[in-house]
């Protein structure tokens, strides 16, 4: 009976020291991403930065990789992979920013893109990995019509004189802001 007793107490020290609170291997999740700009618009330079964090509080994580992937209209200035020897639980949340530059191409047709993130670390002999997808909204082109709405005669005759309403319409898929437009044509006095 006290042999049972004393083999139950084993049993459960075993038990206890096997689910300890060490971890056997580091974590680095990113905790949150920033965009320059939502949406990117075309002939730009987006800034993407990112913010990983290695969330186990006894095990940092080595040789630490994160490479960006992207798709057209998007593309990476620059190299897309960025390197720190080491993140731990403790640092500053500046040692785990990452910064890249993804110029947007001047055609881009607006939509939702993705970019790729994978996450590589090594801790003693073991590689481990993380991947995200983030969407990137890009706005698009603008592209205008004019078009006369009204005209005061409705028929002009050389040497007349006329009032004419033009409408300007912003047809493309991104805001213009500070728009001009100038009209000109041989043989007509505006």
């Amino acid at each position: 009976m006290k042999m049972m007793k004393i083999l139950a107490a084993v049993l459960l020290l075993a038990v206890l020291a096997g689910s300890a609170f060490a971890s056997v291997n580091p974590k680095v999740q990113l905790l949150n991403y920033s965009l320059s700009e939502v949406p990117a618009q075309p002939g730009r330079v987006l800034a993407l930065t990112l913010n990983l964090k290695s969330m186990e509080s006894d095990n940092c994580a080595e040789r630490v990789a994160v490479q960006v992937t992207t798709s057209y209209p998007l593309s990476v200035r620059g190299s897309d992979t960025q390197y720190i020897e080491k993140l731990c639980y403790l640092d500053s949340p500046d040692k785990g920013t990452f910064v890249f530059y993804l110029p947007v191409d001047n055609l881009a047709t607006s939509g939702t893109y993705p970019v790729s993130l994978a996450t590589t670390y090594e801790k003693r002999f073991t590689k481990l990995s993380e991947s995200n997808t983030l969407n990137v909204q890009v706005g698009g082109s603008p592209s205008f019509v004019a078009s006369v709405t009204s005209s005061n005669p409705v028929d002009i005759y050389p040497g007349d004189s006329a009032q004419v309403t033009v409408s300007f319409q912003n047809t493309g898929s991104s805001l213009v802001q500070s728009a001009r437009a100038t009209a000109s044509s041989s043989g007509i006095t505006v």
